[in-house]
């Protein structure tokens, strides 16, 4: 399958994962092309943005804190926070590094995501959609290119985010 790939695009680096999340990756980018331009097309577009960077950055505090709790709780609030999970499981948990990511991570960012959820909305409700009536004035007066271009780019982070969801996949399936 790899020379299949690499022959018809001479990359000689490349393999078949490679190009499926490259794959991946553009395929909300190329959406983002072709979408039609409407004052609520604008305010998802930012929305879902912005979803997106939270969510990805929410993985990687998800990520950081589970760290910092369960395998670097030397002093301060995160040893205390691991005192506070009783022996036993603690006694569990010992050596099973992938089972607390898999377990810590999701809950944690979910906890997170839950915690900030008022912020998002008012944040939409603030900025958001005033914003995007104001892009949406702005790309309604530009050409095509400039609209086919900023709807590429406000899809990158969806892209990024599919990447993180594929590659999170193929790990859990090795």
């Amino acid at each position: 399958m790899q020379t299949i790939f690499t022959g018809m695009i001479n990359l000689p680096n490349v393999n078949s994962i490679t190009v499926a999340l490259l794959i991946i990756a553009s395929l909300p980018v190329i959406r983002g092309i072709f979408m039609r331009s409407s004052r609520e097309g604008v305010r998802l577009s930012l929305s879902s943005l912005f979803g997106n960077l939270a969510f990805i950055l929410g993985i990687f505090i998800s990520i950081n804190l589970t760290k910092r709790i369960f395998f670097d709780h030397t002093g301060g609030i995160f040893e205390q926070i691991y005192n506070w999970i009783p022996v036993n499981v603690q006694t569990l948990l010992y050596g099973q590094d992938v089972l607390i990511y898999v377990v810590a991570v999701p809950l944690i960012g979910g906890l997170l995501l839950a915690i900030m959820q008022p912020l998002f909305s008012l944040l939409n409700r603030t900025v958001l959609y005033p914003l995007a009536n104001v892009l949406h004035s702005l790309l309604s007066s530009g050409g095509p290119i400039l609209r086919r271009i900023t709807g590429a780019l406000v899809q990158i982070p969806k892209a990024v985010f599919s990447i993180l969801l594929a590659g999170l996949a193929l790990n859990l399936l090795v």
